[in-house]
């Protein structure tokens, strides 16, 4: 009987518990980056709703939307308020940093004069947002672009420094081998 219960302690075990997640490469420490599940979702938001404003953190990349163009808003303490008619698609790129996964948000300031002469970017970013840092709050800059892996913005007159939000998906994708073609 010894011998069944010896036996049956150190035979194979069966671990209930959800695998580890191993990712390409860890987190980047930093008070600029978090990392965790992807979170990408949009969604028709009523133009009284945000005037009277939304919770946007200031680890979200968002796009705001009205028949394809892009709604001047602004970002006060968390909350998201834009002037229009009708409604406008919200649509928001984020990291969950309860949920494990490898994907990173970056939020990081830059000067304005950086992002007028192009920052590198990386294509594999797939939500991205620029903020002009005022003091009314942070503005969205809505003509800010990409090109041949390069971020451009103006700020509003005023402005001296901006804040970059970028998500991307995976970190293994950052320094892939196409970021510098």
């Amino acid at each position: 009987m010894l011998l069944i219960l010896l036996l049956a302690c150190n035979g194979p075990t069966i671990d209930s518990a959800e695998p580890e997640l191993e990712c390409a490469r860890d987190c980047l420490d930093s008070p600029y980056h978090r990392c965790g599940a992807y979170r990408q979702q949009a969604e028709s938001m009523s133009c009284q709703a945000l005037a009277v404003g939304v919770g946007i953190s200031d680890w979200t990349a968002y796009s705001l939307t009205l028949d394809g163009e892009a709604v001047p808003s602004a970002r006060v303490g968390g909350t998201l308020t834009a002037d229009c008619d009708g409604s406008a698609i919200l649509e928001v790129w984020s990291v969950d940093e309860d949920e494990p996964g490898c994907s990173m948000v970056e939020a990081i300031p830059q000067s304005c004069a950086a992002l007028a002469a192009g920052l590198a970017w990386d294509s594999d970013v797939t939500g991205w947002l620029v903020e002009a840092v005022t003091a009314d709050g942070d503005i969205a800059v809505t003509d800010a672009y990409t090109t041949h892996n390069r971020l451009y913005a103006t700020c509003p007159k005023g402005a001296t420094t901006a804040r970059v939000v970028g998500v991307l998906p995976d970190l293994g994708d950052i320094g892939a081998e196409d970021y510098w073609k």
